[in-house]
């Protein structure tokens, strides 16, 4: 393994730190969730510039296989995550936690809006009538993977809004959260999926760079009565997402 870097050498030096890191990506000894030496420890390691060591890094966070959490490092990612996308009804959070992944949310936004456009739409609410926005920050083992927004009417329960400000998004998903406060669990539904780039915003929350590739993934919930109880928009990163679709073939009579 390649452990120092030679300045003599007609590969630039950038080159030489990303064949060091790839080696070390490839044989184990950088593992999904380490974190790499910060980047004054590499320019003290291999005695080269500050701008060296961020332009060989860059290379695998466009990659996906590397990611920045802002103040705290750079570190290696994990593998692609499955989304079942033909099963609307299990959500992303209770999908991964049940393949033994430590899933967990950061909840950004929690409040009562009003129902315009495609939410007023999508929830069959009248222009101007209440919902609650949840928007959350998706993290599988600790690295951000998806940021959601649900919109729920407020219909569900008179308490509703009172009741999801005391219940733990952090450990539990949206789907369970709505089945203790109101006793209502999604019976049908249907997804929408695009591709798209990150902005700065959806960049900055994700912690990948501008222009990086997104899932975009747009949902309806309804219950067993055909009710409209959850719209949903989803932007799962790129590099650790796989769509994992399931399909039959009807009974055919010969």
């Amino acid at each position: 393994m390649q452990r120092t870097i030679d300045p003599a050498s007609r590969l630039p030096l950038y080159a030489q730190l990303e064949q060091i890191i790839e080696e070390q990506l490839t044989t184990g000894v950088l593992r999904p969730g380490d974190m790499l030496p910060t980047e004054a420890d590499l320019c003290a390691r291999y005695g080269i510039s500050r701008p060296v060591v961020r332009q060989a890094l860059a290379a695998f966070v466009a990659q996906g296989r590397l990611y920045r959490l802002r103040g705290k490092g750079t570190f290696v990612s994990g593998a692609p995550l499955a989304e079942r996308l033909l099963r609307p009804t299990i959500g992303f959070f209770d999908d991964q936690a049940a393949a033994g992944l430590a899933v967990s949310n950061d909840l950004l936004a929690l409040e009562i809006v009003e129902a315009q456009g495609r939410v007023a739409e999508a929830l069959a609410l009248g222009p101007g009538r209440p919902c609650i926005l949840l928007e959350r920050l998706r993290r599988i083992d600790g690295e951000p993977v998806a940021l959601m927004r649900s919109f729920i009417p407020r219909w569900l329960h008179r308490r509703l809004f009172e009741r999801l400000t005391h219940s733990d998004f952090e450990h539990t998903s949206l789907t369970r959260v709505l089945e203790v406060a109101t006793g209502i669990r999604p019976s049908a539904g249907h997804r929408w999926v695009e591709a798209m780039v990150a902005d700065a915003k959806l960049a900055g929350h994700l912690a990948v760079t501008t222009g990086a590739p997104l899932l975009y993934v747009e949902s309806i919930e309804d219950d067993v009565r055909g009710r409209r109880i959850e719209y949903s928009q989803a932007w799962h990163r790129g590099d650790r997402t796989r769509l994992e679709l399931e399909s039959t073939s009807p009974d055919r009579e010969i």
